[in-house]
């Protein structure tokens, strides 16, 4: 049976954090926490009159409120449902044991959604059980519908924009118009847990219209930047994912609710002059324009943002509104239970080998306690974990310590496997400006692959890259782009080139004068000295 939100991948913990939260909405803020077990061996509870089953004929008294989660493994059927009746059997039956007094509430609430079968089943099993009070099953379906009732908290529970069907959620228009954006980001989203950093940003955007989201790389400011653009979709907003103030100009007096998104604004691994002069030159004009309607978020890298503003025109834009220190928020900072979040949402959504969710398990505070934890790193393990199990490759305790201190080992090992043509590809997209278009790519690449035996076309190069190294979208303007899946992919490329000759002199024989540049910038970024002995 689907579910309009996949509640059912949320994972144990974040699925009653969320019961939690709806309850509170539902029945009053006098519920009581759940104890925090996988099995959801304790309950929650309430006292007094609540607005439940309605209105009209609210129940008193005594509540006991009892989530079952049943994992989504093989999809909701007769073997979920037969699991939850198993569980509740033996639940109840301690529930009961621990309390002197009858029940006079009790509501068992589920991610599984039931027949009108499976919902007699378990009244029976209350029944037996001894319950003669009131009781009643919440299912997943009835989940949902309490969600579309409370939309406000997706901004607490944003993966649930990552859990559902967009279109069935977002304006029709405005899912078309940012379609491109939605698919990339929205099963990203679905493991995104929501940080300080995040609360912050939506209170920023909401007070000064203008968010500049700032930090290392891996620290998941793209992905706050696209946890914030959804939440904005979802209330009316179209989106719209822009490479310079150029691209707001065009559609920034067009009637309706408008968010624009500048991913790298000033440059992915260097400040490049060319669009710090840009923003610079534009953005006091913007940021007047800006209101409730008209939205701008920026993500930049910590030193890059720090070069822009000191000592150019950018640093002069940003202070007078209304000052860099209310609209630039850091992004980082990650509490121990933030970090123990967001590696448990990727573990569950990834569906890992048994061995290796045993070894997350066993590592799971090593990995939160190491000083190289970050959203992106975790993401990478998790993914490269999941690439593994099919093969039958069991990773050990040694090789995850290992990836976590340089992750890069494992990508150079993976970069070194590709063809000569699909290497040749990366290194094609260190010529051009970020987000090249498809045609501006292609020319590089088949200036690049000239002496490459047996070369492959370029659609059949992209096509092997797409879902490992690179990623390709549409802009609002309907123009194929394509990019690194991750800025890191493009230090990596540099850090090839760094060390090996043979490479490195090929490179500056094909680039173009802009290209060489670049890449010249970005090795005096990273902390290399100039190209030698070219």
């Amino acid at each position: 049976m689907a579910l309009k939100y996949r509640i059912g991948e949320m994972g144990w913990y974040n699925f009653e954090r969320l019961i939690k939260t709806l309850l509170k909405k539902v029945i009053g803020a006098g519920v009581t926490s759940f104890g925090g077990s996988k099995d959801g061996g304790r309950d929650a509870t309430f006292a007094g009159v609540a607005p439940y089953p309605s209105r009209e004929s609210p129940w008193g008294g005594e509540w006991v409120f009892q989530v079952k989660y049943v994992d989504d493994d093989q999809g909701f059927g007769n073997t979920a449902r037969s699991s939850l009746k198993s569980k509740f059997k033996q639940e109840i039956q301690t529930v009961r044991a621990r309390r002197n007094a009858a029940i006079e509430n009790y509501v068992l609430i589920t991610n599984v959604p039931l027949t009108a079968g499976s919902r007699a089943e378990l009244a029976d099993v209350a029944i037996r059980a001894g319950q003669t009070g009131n009781f009643t099953v919440i299912d997943g379906h009835e989940v949902c519908e309490w969600l579309d009732i409370h939309p406000e908290l997706r901004r607490s529970f944003p993966q649930l924009l990552g859990l559902s069907d967009l279109n069935q959620i977002l304006n029709s228009a405005i899912y078309s118009r940012s379609k491109a954006y939605f698919e990339q980001w929205a099963p990203r989203l679905a493991v995104f847990v929501q940080t300080d950093a995040f609360i912050k940003a939506l209170q920023v955007l909401s007070k000064h219209r203008f968010l500049v989201l700032d930090g290392p790389p891996e620290t998941g400011k793209s992905m706050i930047a696209a946890a914030v653009t959804l939440l904005y979709a979802s209330e009316g907003f179209e989106v719209y994912d822009i490479r310079s103030p150029e691209d707001m100009h065009a559609v920034m007096r067009q009637p309706g609710k408008k968010l624009f998104v500048a991913d790298d604004a000033i440059g992915s691994v260097s400040l490049q002059s060319d669009k710090n002069d840009a923003w610079a030159r534009d953005l006091p004009g913007i940021v007047r324009s800006l209101d409730k309607d008209r939205l701008l978020i920026w993500t930049a890298r910590h030193y890059i943002l720090e070069a822009a503003l000191s000592g150019s025109a950018l640093g002069d834009a940003l202070d007078h509104f209304p000052g860099e220190h209310e609209v630039v928020v850091e992004v980082g900072d990650l509490s121990q239970l933030e970090k123990a979040e967001i590696l448990y949402n990727h573990a569950k959504r990834a569906r890992l080998a048994p061995g290796h969710r045993s070894l997350i398990r066993r590592l799971a505070l090593t990995i939160v306690l190491h000083p190289n934890f970050t959203p992106e790193r975790i993401r990478q393990l998790v993914e490269r974990l999941g690439d593994s199990s099919p093969s039958g490759e069991r990773w050990t305790s040694a090789q995850v310590s290992q990836f976590l201190t340089n992750p890069g080992a494992r990508w150079v090992k993976a970069y070194k496997a590709l063809s000569g043509s699909e290497q040749a590809l990366l290194i094609a997209l260190l010529d051009l400006d970020e987000s090249p278009t498809i045609a501006e790519l292609r020319k590089a690449y088949e200036n690049r692959i000239v002496g490459i035996h047996g070369p492959l076309t370029f659609q059949e190069a992209v096509s092997r890259l797409k879902h490992s190294f690179v990623t390709v979208a549409k802009t609002f303007q309907r123009i194929e782009v394509i990019n690194f899946k991750h800025p890191s992919l493009r230090d990596l490329l540099l850090s090839q080139l760094r060390g090996d000759p043979t490479a490195r002199r090929r490179y500056i024989e094909l680039t173009s004068p802009g290209g060489l540049a670049k890449v010249i910038e970005g090795f005096a970024v990273a902390g290399s000295g100039p190209l030698a002995n070219p």
